[in-house]
Formats: C-alpha cells, structure tokens, sequence
C-alpha cells in the first residue's frame, strides 16, 4: 500500500464515522429488548449463571455466537442495554474490517487500484452495515467471517503459504456460528480450493486440515445425536423446511409454525405433561421438546416436496426473485430505534415490494446483471490467471444462496448480508475483466 491506498483509506473512515456520528445524533440507537428476544440468543441470565453448561446443553445451533454473546454478558452482567451497546460498538468496528477485506482481496487478485476501493467504499458506507451494526444477532460476524475466508482464498491463489488452511478454518468457524453453515459448507470451501489450484489443494496439509475442521464442524451434531438422538447442528430444520412448502395445510402449517410449536410446547409445561416450568421469553425454542416436533415437521416437508418437487422448485425460484428485489436492510422483523428518521429508501416501512408490483425489479435486474457478467467473463476467458479465484468466489456466493432458500422459507434477504462482500468482489473481478480487456483492444489498434 502507498500514498495513494493511505489516503484512500483515511477518507473511507473519515465518511464513515461522520456517517455514524449523524445517524446517532439523528436518533439511531440499539433497541435493548431485542437482544433477549431473538429466539437464536439464550437469555442473558442463563448466560450470566452458567457459561459453559448452557452452551453445553444447547442444541437449537452451534454454540460459537451465544459463546461470543455470553462474553458480553460476563463484561456487563445480565444488563440488556449494556450487552447491546457492546455488540453495537463491535459489530460497528467489524465494518471497516470488513471493508479493508475486500480490498486486500481484490488487490491480492490485482484488481485496479481504484475498482478495489470502490468496492470496499460500498461496503463501508452503504446502509446495509448501519442497519446490522445494531443487531444483536451474527449478521455482521458472519459477514466479517465470509469476507475473511475470501481474503484466504485470494492468498492462496497467489500461492500463499497456508491459504488454503486459513480458508478451510474461516469456514469452520462460520459452521460453529449459524446452522445455515452446514457442515457440507466444508466442501463447498475444499472445492473453491480446488477450483484455484487442484494440485496443491491436495496436498497433505490441506487434506489434514479439512479433516480436522470437518470434524470439529460434526462436533454438535454428534453432541446432539449422544444427548438428543438428532444427528444435526440445529433442532430447528423441521420448521424452517416446513417454511419452503407452500401449499401446506392450515393444519400442517400451524403445526409447523414456530409460534405454534412455542405455545404446544409451553402448554405441555404447564399441564404437567413435560417436566419442569415453562421457559420465558419465547425461549421455549431451545427446550428440548422442539426436537420431536421438528423431526415431524421435517417428515411431513420431505414427504409433500417429493410429492411435488416441480411446484416446489418453482416456488422457490418465486422466492429467490423476491428475496433479491429487496435490499438487506429492508428487514420487515426488525429496525434499530430511529431508523425510520434516516434519509434511507426502505420499502420494509410500507407492504413489501412483491405486494406493489413494479417495486424493486431494478434490484434485482443488478443483481442479474452481474451475474451474468460475471458468467459472460468466465466463459469468455476474461479472467486470465485470475480465473480459479473467480469460479471460487461464485461458487460460494452460488451455493449460500442455494442453501439459504432451500432450507428456510422467509429472511433470505437479511440472510444474504453474510455475502454482501463476495458479491462486490465478483462484480469488482468482472469490471476488472472488462477493463483490462478494453485496455487491450485499445493497445492492439
């Protein structure tokens, strides 16, 4: 990096800390009771008593963000606004992170100078990291985690010692963070690798070291499977799939909903039919008599989606254009205190965009576009040496999205976050393609 990154840097935080300073000071804040009303979180009084054993007992998801979230609570004790005020100041650190890991990326990829600035500059001053700096959930830790491990991949497409086991343990760490990371996610990494350099993918090092973050990656499954008989990274998948079918039954449906399965399972408790008192809180989620009824639900989605895959195919394909006609920060389930005073088009604040009509169909065609672009590129040769970095980082973006509409029904917008960066970084490598093509035609004439 030389003058020019050192300035380019300086004035990317200088707008961005001017940018939180006038959200705060227009009345952005966190909202304290969010925090205790995810259903992902436990509560902070569980935390606060017993660290260790409630992430041991957790099966609801793997353990690494109420392990991070229980952090908090051990700084600030069970206090709502203390524990959402931290998350908040280091969710808002993650974002210059984030954005310095997208131009590390795309430099070590020997994108131009300033395509790679402007990509990290969207990321960082964009509304998307404003809105998610101030949930109390892991969008912005994931989102810093996928960035990371493209930062991996880079390296070790310049051949970087290690890259190839900085990439797989990233991935490791997002599967031990949020449930929508299978532990599949593993090969879906050990394939970028390959995709970048077949044969120093296999060598023994990165072969040992997707064992070794595979099994640790299996390691609530299996902890499941000992204490609960359920051989999964979250109890919740009967539900979420239940999510996808949408020519269910009021009947299957209301059994399947999360707010059904919450009150049948807090009615058992109070009718003596499972021990002990009901959780508060919608906590519920986390007791362990989810885990039958989520087999259930789980069962009956297979059963209807086998029944008619075609339907269900198409409607998903319905959801997927749906999901990216919407920014990310146009959450209909959750808005910071003061969001609706920030001058930031959200269409979350009024019926959502497929109710309007012709509302969004702009998004989505950018989204296409460079999608296409980017495939245009790869099959053209554009991407010269840079063309295994390419095909990873699609193939990643490809398969979250895949994964994330396949196996939940709602919030795949909020859920695409994670990949913001991959996202700009694809459609930074396929601008690049562009230009040193055009730089090339323009030599030769």
């Amino acid at each position: 990096p030389g003058r020019a990154d050192a300035l380019a840097a300086g004035l990317i935080l200088v707008l961005f800390a001017l940018i939180r300073v006038a959200a705060i000071r227009g009345g952005l804040s966190v909202d304290p009771t969010v925090v205790e009303g995810l259903w992902q979180n436990l509560t902070l009084a569980e935390l606060d008593a017993d660290l260790a054993g409630a992430l041991i007992g957790l099966h609801s998801q793997p353990p690494l963000w109420n392990l991070v979230l229980g952090l908090f609570v051990k700084a600030c004790g069970p206090e709502a606004l203390c524990v959402s005020e931290g998350l908040w100041a280091l969710h808002m650190a993650l974002t210059p992170l984030i954005a310095g890991l997208i131009w590390a990326t795309l430099r070590l990829a020997g994108v131009a100078r300033g395509l790679a600035w402007g990509a990290a500059a969207l990321f960082a001053l964009s509304p998307g990291p404003l809105f998610y700096e101030t949930f109390a959930l892991y969008a912005q830790v994931t989102c810093a985690l996928a960035a990371g491990g493209a930062l991996a991949l880079a390296a070790f497409a310049r051949g970087a010692r290690g890259g190839a086991e900085a990439a797989l343990v990233v991935s490791a760490l997002l599967c031990l963070t949020w449930p929508l990371f299978h532990p599949a996610w593993m090969l879906v990494t050990f394939a970028a690798l390959l995709l970048i350099d077949r044969r120093r993918a296999l060598r023994a090092r990165p072969l040992a070291t997707l064992a070794l973050t595979l099994a640790l990656t299996l390691a609530p499954s299996v902890w499941n499977f000992h204490r609960h008989g359920l051989f999964s990274n979250g109890s919740w998948m009967g539900m979420n799939l239940s999510q996808t079918v949408e020519w269910l039954s009021p009947e299957q449906r209301d059994r399947c909903l999360f707010r059904g399965v919450i009150e049948d399972i807090e009615e058992g408790h109070r009718a003596g039919r499972l021990p002990g008192p009901a959780a508060g809180r919608d906590k519920s989620v986390h007791d362990p008599a989810i885990i039958p009824r989520s087999r259930e639900c789980a069962a009956m989605a297979a059963s209807e989606i086998l029944s008619r895959p075609g339907r269900w195919l198409t409607g998903r394909a319905e959801t997927l254009v749906r999901s990216h006609r919407v920014w990310s920060w146009e959450y209909e389930y959750y808005a910071p205190i003061g969001w609706e005073r920030m001058p930031i088009p959200d269409k979350s604040r009024t019926p959502p965009p497929w109710a309007e009509g012709a509302e969004g169909w702009e998004l989505f065609a950018l989204f296409a576009l460079t999608a296409g672009a980017a495939l245009g590129a790869l099959a053209c040769g554009l991407f010269g040496r840079r063309r295994g970095l390419a095909m990873a980082l699609m193939l990643q973006v490809a398969a979250f999205t895949a994964a994330s509409h396949i196996a939940n029904g709602v919030e795949q917008n909020r859920m695409r976050h994670t990949i913001a960066p991959e996202w700009l970084m694809v459609a930074a490598l396929g601008a690049d393609a562009l230009r040193r093509r055009r730089t090339a035609r323009s030599a030769e004439a």
